[in-house]
């Protein structure tokens, strides 16, 4: 069996948390900043193994670790071994191998880690890690949920984000008088009322919302400058005699997560002249270019790079365009 950690004991340890794509993996990031110390969170890679999506993995978790940790200590990698991991044994020695290195005496397992799109049967795998001398902890994250009261702290807390900003989004498009004062109060209340537990995707942090909205004020005159340029440049089109037109439907991935980040994309994208979110399905987006220089400026990724540096901080920037990522998926 495995040991239990007791939370004041693993607050002052490092733990391994191996991460893959599960359903349960941003709760075991919140878990672990939650019970322990420094975590590091590694994509192990088998040989011939995906290399490209494990490090959006990586970028994925590395943006929900920002939100969790209070103190930023933590680590996000991609260790890729030599040898095909297949058994429980194989991937608990890449694990033992790894906590050598690093000096981590701890594994934290999601409960439905997997490589290779394989689950893993965690029971054997705990055997292996705790005969390696390791002490291993599957997070507590799949449980049955009791039931919860009518408004718990973080329903609150996004009862009260999506409050203000409701409010002040009606009280920006109107006048500031008392009927719209009294109206907009009305108005945010329902809408907080009825969408706080389906208007995000996790429960908001306040504390980061001051630095967010300092970004997204610098955002919003880039914005308004890509608007006008794309204005100039179908007014162009629109006036010369040949029409040079060349529409396209471009699909590309997005490297934004969560239903805010997604929507100030696709809804930037259509605002700027020449370009047209037709389909947003998951963070794929569908957009139609009416010319060349509108799909080319979309696939630069300006706007999508400024979208990241709101939601995520000037860190999170992603350095490959969406023509990079397109590029290098035609050659693999």
């Amino acid at each position: 069996m495995s040991e239990r950690v007791d939370s004041d004991e693993a607050g002052g340890r490092r733990v391994l948390v191996p991460i893959s794509e599960s359903i349960y993996l941003r709760k075991t990031v919140t878990y672990a900043f939650e019970n322990y110390s420094n975590p590091s969170f590694v994509a192990f890679v088998s040989e011939e193994g995906d290399l490209e999506a494990a490090e959006k993995l990586g970028n994925k978790v590395e943006v929900w670790a920002d939100e969790a940790s209070d103190t930023g200590s933590y680590t996000v990698e991609v260790d890729e071994t030599e040898r095909y991991l297949f058994s429980p044994d194989d991937y608990a020695e890449s694990f033992d191998r790894y906590c050598s290195r690093n000096a981590v005496d701890s594994v934290l397992l999601d409960p439905e880690y997997k490589m290779d799109t394989a689950a893993l049967v965690l029971g054997p795998l705990q055997n292996e890690l705790e005969n390696l001398g390791l002490t291993v902890e599957v997070a507590p994250v799949a449980r049955a949920v009791r039931r919860r009261s009518l408004m718990t702290k973080g329903g609150a807390t996004r009862f009260a984000a999506l409050f203000v900003m409701s409010y002040v989004f009606y009280l920006a498009v109107g006048t500031i008088g008392v009927f719209d004062i009294l109206t907009g109060a009305a108005t945010a209340l329902v809408v907080a009322a009825v969408l706080y537990k389906v208007g995000f995707d996790s429960t908001p942090k306040i504390r980061r919302f001051p630095p967010m909205f300092l970004r997204f004020s610098l955002y919003m005159p880039y914005l308004l400058w890509q608007i006008f340029k794309a204005n100039v440049q179908i007014a162009y089109v629109t006036l010369h005699p040949r029409l040079p037109i060349d529409p396209e439907v471009v699909e590309f991935e997005a490297q934004v997560w969560g239903g805010f980040p997604i929507s100030t994309l696709a809804n930037s994208i259509t605002l700027t002249p020449g370009t047209l979110t037709v389909e947003a399905d998951g963070r794929t987006l569908h957009v139609h270019a009416l010319t060349d220089t509108t799909k080319q400026d979309l696939l630069d990724g300006g706007l999508e790079r400024a979208v990241r540096f709101v939601f995520y901080g000037r860190s999170q920037t992603q350095p490959k365009t969406p023509r990079e990522r397109r590029r290098r998926e035609e050659n693999d």
